[in-house]
């Protein structure tokens, strides 16, 4: 890999703002339940690049938290960002937590140092050729904010825009949490893929590493 790549690798995912948890290499092993949901993941992320260039959606849907969702989506991200990254345009690819977006949105009518962070990362759903769209429907949306995810989405699915969306929620209640012109969107272009699979999320406690790692005081 050369540095003139690494670099701009490093740009392109530091502007994705992808938390950076999901920046390692995480291998994830399926539980038998999702085999063939994993090999559905790996085959879209072999073909990362068609998927995105011919416009193709994908939700990751579990009711179960913490299994792989994110993770899944961000590999895809960051596959997506290296094949691209030695000749992309600015922001090819955006990562968002949707409520805590819409919170920091929020917080913005007062904060109005965050206005401008705002507008960059509105002007970007617009242009990114890859978004994810992480933990949807993890609580309930304003009017608001359900018509500005409309808008988000229906321009997004009309120019051909990629989208990647993760939720705890079944799209058969999608309807109740979105409404019927959002859920219908998303479900109407995307490929659905549940992961069955229970939480992952087994990191050590900082007493367990020291421990583990025979630390002692001086």
């Amino acid at each position: 890999m050369s540095e003139f790549h690494e670099k701009r690798k490093q740009n392109l995912i530091q502007e994705s703002l992808l938390p950076i948890r999901n920046l390692e290499n995480i291998n994830l092993i399926p539980e038998k339940q999702d085999i063939e949901s994993f090999r559905q993941l790996s085959l879209i992320k072999d073909n990362i690049i068609k998927f995105v260039k011919d416009g193709y959606n994908l939700l990751l849907f579990s009711n179960n938290p913490g299994n792989g969702k994110t993770t899944w989506a961000c590999k895809l991200g960051l596959a997506y960002i290296d094949y691209i990254c030695n000749y992309a345009t600015e922001n090819p690819f955006l990562y968002i937590n949707l409520p805590l977006y819409f919170d920091k949105r929020k917080a913005a009518i007062q904060d109005k140092s965050l206005c401008d962070e705002i507008q960059k990362i509105e002007h970007i759903i617009k242009i990114a050729k890859l978004i994810i769209f992480d933990d949807i429907g993890i609580r309930d949306l304003s009017e608001f904010e359900k018509q500005l995810l409309y808008i988000w989405i229906e321009y997004r699915t009309s120019n051909k825009l990629s989208c990647v969306y993760t939720s705890n929620i079944h799209p058969n209640n999608f309807n109740n949490i979105f409404g019927p012109r959002v859920a219908d969107r998303i479900l109407g272009y995307s490929t659905c893929i549940e992961i069955k699979g229970q939480s992952r999320r087994n990191d050590k406690n900082f007493l367990e590493v020291i421990n583990s790692d025979s630390i002692t005081g001086d």
